[in-house]
């Protein structure tokens, strides 16, 4: 949902945008500060729902309202005022709500939950595709009778609206099986299925057939996926280095979209002028603003360590495991833990605003070298080398270290034969 807030107080605007997005944080908003900024944010941008402060400074609201409503009859009005006295007035413009302030949680969830035309207009499927793959009717969450039902669903909104054979959904589902004639009549039931969960929703149209294909009607599903594709905020924002995590067909389409989450900088709203300041000699320490910063745990802080001393290569979660836990032999339990480290390390993160430092693809981490300062990437591009105090120091007291000590030491050593 595209919300815009449109208010002479700065103030006034965060209130309402912090109560918004308490309701739904994936909302795109537009943050405007008069009548004329609101009428020029909607010339080019698709606005679902407008927040109209009523004593605008340079135009009053009800008229900004009536503007709107001209350029596009399906934008939902909510109204906020210091009194009651144009409530009138709104409601026969057909006002989807008018708030009067001080707003709180439930006066805006209320508004947001009985909308005109939103709700109305956009009974769809929804689709997430970054992290898991889930999929809603009208908000309700899809019940497939079969797990490989969902996961066809799956390859077919990864398809991008293309059509496709029997055999192509074979080898896409079952690509150790191979094709053969009972897989075949296997997927030719599991397509039956398909297509009466969607009947039975009211969706018959959002499979299209022809010919012995198969596909997605793209137009009749609101997927992250596809707004990604078409450099929407709201998709651009969603991609956070995973596609439809539980099936492996999708790494290929997720290999891409992480090359693009590296290159396109400025459209995944990087901020490549706040780093982090890794110290890698005397220990170990990261800084944020020049603050310490905190790891909850302590193996939080060593696999952000080990990815330092990768340098900012990919690694796998077994090397991530094998650095970690050297001792454990049950490589699942080591998984597990990863896995928990690696959520604590992105919750870290997010909590100073550089989430995006961290890459992840299916099984695979790295970070991004551009966004941290490192005194031991410095010493190796600029060729100085620490003394050996500092050398000795190196990362400790992590032990997959010890190659790189005694690399650095025996360097300074040498150097100092020659001198």
């Amino acid at each position: 949902m595209v919300i815009m807030i449109a208010d002479n107080s700065i103030e006034e605007i965060e209130k309402t945008y912090t109560l918004l997005s308490k309701k739904e944080p994936d909302y795109v908003f537009y943050k405007v500060g008069s009548g004329e900024a609101a009428l020029h944010t909607i010339k080019g941008n698709k606005v679902d729902v407008a927040f109209i402060e009523t004593g605008l400074s340079d135009m009053d609201g009800i008229e900004l309202a009536q503007k709107i409503q001209e350029k596009d009859i399906t934008t939902d009005i909510v109204f906020i005022s210091e009194n009651g006295d144009k409530a009138a007035e709104a409601f026969e413009i057909y006002a989807s709500a008018y708030l009067i302030k001080p707003l709180t949680y439930e006066k805006v969830a209320k508004a947001i939950e009985n909308l005109r035309h939103y709700r109305k207009e956009n009974k769809h499927i929804k689709v997430q595709c970054f992290g898991y793959f889930e999929a809603w009717a009208d908000d309700i969450p899809i019940i497939f009778e079969r797990k490989v039902t969902k996961q066809l669903f799956a390859y077919l909104i990864d398809r991008n609206g293309a059509l496709c054979d029997a055999d192509q959904m074979i080898c896409a589902l079952w690509p150790e099986k191979g094709v053969t004639p009972s897989n075949r009549n296997y997927i030719r039931r599991i397509i039956s299925d398909l297509r009466s969960t969607f009947n039975t929703l009211g969706f018959e149209d959002v499979l299209v057939h022809n010919k012995g294909l198969l596909g997605i009607n793209k137009r009749k599903i609101d997927c992250d996926y596809y707004r990604y594709l078409e450099g929407d905020p709201y998709g651009i924002k969603k991609y956070r280095g995973e596609y439809m995590s539980q099936y492996s067909f999708a790494e290929n389409t997720n290999a891409k979209l992480s090359i693009n989450l590296i290159e396109k900088d400025d459209e995944n709203h990087y901020n490549n002028d706040i780093k982090l300041s890794v110290k890698c000699f005397g220990g170990f320490n990261v800084y944020h603003k020049d603050e310490p910063l905190i790891f909850t745990r302590k193996k939080t802080k060593e696999l952000f360590a080990f990815l330092v001393y990768k340098g900012g290569t990919v690694i796998t979660a077994e090397e991530a495991c094998s650095a970690l836990w050297p001792e454990e032999l049950d490589r699942t339990a080591a998984g597990h833990r990863l896995r928990t480290v690696i959520s604590d390390l992105k919750k870290t993160l997010k909590e100073i605003g550089l989430e995006n430092i961290l890459i992840r693809k299916h099984r695979q981490l790295a970070i991004r070298r551009d966004m941290i300062e490192c005194d031991h990437w410095n010493a190796e591009e600029d060729f100085e080398q620490p003394d050996v105090y500092k050398a000795d120091s190196y990362m400790q007291p992590y032990p997959w270290a010890e190659p790189e000590r005694e690399r650095l030491i025996n360097g300074i050593l040498l150097r100092v034969t020659r001198i």
